[in-house]
């Protein structure tokens, strides 16, 4: 929809992601797994009052990039995980150890990044 568009493409900036779908999409997905798909966390759209949870689809990084994403999938669920739960040092230690195997993950370095500038607060 329109609304979801616009909330996709402010993602988009925020984020760092090529393409975003929603859980909502990945539910009506056959085989989720055939996809290269990663939650990227919850946003609020504007002028709702539930969040929905993002997945960045990766499948058009480049075939390194994709490998690291890979390889880094526990590391970056629990960095989302502790980011969305308030716990910032350990989210920007785990989002630094996707890093360093992943240096071309942008969403890994944006929410690095966010969290360095909310730890100097």
């Amino acid at each position: 929809t329109p609304l979801y568009s616009s909330a996709a493409s402010d993602v988009y900036k925020r984020q760092g992601a090529h393409l975003l779908i929603s859980q909502q999409t990945v539910d009506r997905l056959i085989n989720p797994k055939a996809y290269a798909l990663r939650n990227i966390g919850q946003v609020t759209v504007k002028g709702k009052s539930t969040s929905t949870v993002i997945y960045e689809v990766f499948s058009q990084d480049d075939p390194a990039t994709q490998a690291g994403k890979r390889a880094n999938e526990a590391w970056f669920a629990a960095a989302i995980a502790a980011y969305e739960q308030g716990d910032l040092v350990q989210a920007r230690r785990l989002f630094s150890q996707c890093l360093e195997v992943c240096p071309t993950d942008r969403v890994a370095r944006i929410y690095r990044d966010r969290c360095r500038k909310a730890e100097r607060r």
